[in-house]
C-alpha cells in the first residue's frame, strides 16, 4: 500500500488480483457523479496509483480495467479530508 497522501481529496491506492498479487499497468479511471472522467492513469510496476492534484468535494466512482481481470466499481465520497490509501482487489 502506498504512503498516505498528505493533501485532502488526493486518492492513492494499490491494485491486486484475487490472490493479492500486484497488478501493474491496470487502467484506473476516476469518474465524477455525472460520469465524466476526472482522472485516469495506469498502475506502476508495483501496482500502485496516485493522483497529484486534489479532486473537488463530491462523489466519485473508481473503475479499474486490466485484461483477464474483473473489478467492482469503488464508490468514494470526498469531503475535504485526507483519504487513506485504497486497496482494489479483483473478483
Amino acid at each position: 500500500i502506498p504512503t498516505p497522501p498528505q493533501d485532502p481529496n488526493v486518492i492513492a491506492g494499490m491494485v491486486v488480483d484475487s490472490q493479492g498479487n500486484i497488478v501493474d499497468n491496470a487502467i484506473v479511471t476516476i469518474k465524477d457523479s455525472n460520469g465524466n472522467v476526472a482522472r485516469a492513469q495506469k498502475t506502476n510496476k508495483i501496482g500502485q496509483f496516485f493522483i497529484v492534484t486534489p479532486l473537488l468535494n463530491g462523489e466519485y466512482d473508481i473503475e479499474v480495467e486490466r485484461e483477464g481481470l474483473a473489478f467492482d466499481i469503488i464508490k468514494i465520497k470526498l469531503e475535504g479530508k485526507l483519504v487513506p490509501p485504497i486497496e482494489i482487489r479483483s473478483k
